[in-house]
């Protein structure tokens, strides 16, 4: 008795002092987010992080973000990585907890655009005149923008309807994104067209700017380049 409770207590204490729990942090459809702990970064997923449950009611906040998705947080405690082992049993002797990330349709919708928001200049080839650009304006926009909202050829003024799309932001917000195409003429000698995509997003009400346009848009301009400037 007198070397097995000393024994006993001993590893009792062990087991008490070992309160950081190392859990790998993984994120689903796949990886490569960038993982925050309570607001403080920690890596890229899949990343390892020592859970320290010195308190055993302590809560951590875990947030994934990545391009293509909403940004995600998920609580942990000690349930959490309980109940997550349970169900999924131990991989390679690790524990891990999974982060699952939300599809971004604005996202998954769109692509970069020099020209969003942002005026884009063409000079035009010395060999056509206005009419013939205005004759290919209207050819070239009305195939990525069916609907115009105002043309004035004396003026070189000329802006399509908007495009509108209501889209998800992961599994409960939807937002609506607009898109409209604005041209007019900046010069005149030589013949110079000013451009710009206004691309806006509706939040329930907060309209904010957005660098991205639709993705069945984005050749509009690449093909006003190669029909009006020349080579």
């Amino acid at each position: 008795m007198t070397r097995t409770l000393p024994l006993a207590l001993a590893l009792t204490l062990l087991c008490g002092c070992n309160t950081v729990r190392q859990v790998e942090i993984r994120t689903v459809p796949e990886d490569g987010a960038e993982i925050t702990v309570d607001d403080k970064p920690i890596g890229v997923s899949p990343v390892l992080y020592g859970f320290d449950f010195s308190d055993p009611e302590a809560r951590y906040k875990v947030s994934a973000v990545k391009e293509g998705y909403v940004r995600t947080t998920k609580l942990v405690y000690q349930l959490t990585i309980d109940a997550f082992a349970e169900r999924n049993g131990a991989v390679e002797g690790k524990e891990f907890i999974e982060v699952k990330l939300s599809e971004d349709e604005v996202w998954t919708n769109t692509v970069p655009s020099d020209a969003a928001n942002v005026w884009v200049e063409l000079e035009v080839s010395s060999d056509m005149d206005e009419d013939q650009v205005w004759d290919v304006l209207i050819d070239t926009l009305t195939r990525y923008y069916p609907e115009l909202d105002n043309q004035d050829n004396q003026a070189g003024y000329i802006a399509s309807k908007d495009k509108l799309k209501s889209l998800r932001r992961g599994p409960t917000k939807t937002v609506q994104v607009k898109n409209q195409f604005i041209c007019s003429i900046t010069s005149r000698n030589p013949l110079i067209y000013k451009m710009q995509v206004i691309s806006k997003i509706d939040d329930n009400g907060e309209v904010s700017d957005y660098p991205r346009i639709f993705k069945e848009t984005e050749g509009l301009i690449p093909d006003l380049r190669k029909r009006l400037v020349a080579e």
